[in-house]
């Protein structure tokens, strides 16, 4: 699994994009990675992207369980418990189901508002509608 990080302070954004073999170890080192980023605000909203080139074929749902337990513990270790939004765009149509299944599953669980998208333009539209003024 390749992944990249990206924070964009002007921006208000948090980016994790992601390619190849998608695994729930890389896949929660890589947002360990994000809570311990020097430029990490916990008000920031995030857009995580699943590349044309990313995998999920063997995440299976008690990994998503498992990536949503997780999640919500580093959220309350690193976050102040403002609300965020978080938009999570799968670009193959393989990725829609399992990523749909996470939000129903832990959404309502924290102060973080998930939805997936099919495009990046349409999180973005999303976001941006829900930034907070700067």
């Amino acid at each position: 699994m390749h992944y990249e990080i990206r924070i964009d302070a002007d921006a208000r954004l948090i980016r994790l994009s992601i390619d190849g073999l998608v695994n729930v170890p890389d896949f929660l080192k890589a947002c360990e990675e994000i809570f311990e980023h020097p430029d990490f605000d916990p008000r920031f909203n995030r857009l995580t992207q699943l590349g044309r080139t990313a995998l999920l074929g063997e995440i299976t749902p008690a990994d998503v369980r498992t990536v949503g337990r997780s999640l919500q513990e580093m959220q309350q270790r690193f976050r102040t418990g403002e609300p965020v939004l978080s938009a999570i765009v799968g670009e193959r149509e393989e990725h829609r189901p399992l990523l749909q299944l996470y939000v129903l599953a832990h959404g309502g669980h924290s102060r973080v508002t998930e939805r997936t998208f099919d495009r990046e333009s349409d999180a973005l539209a999303w976001l941006s509608e829900g930034m907070p003024p700067k």
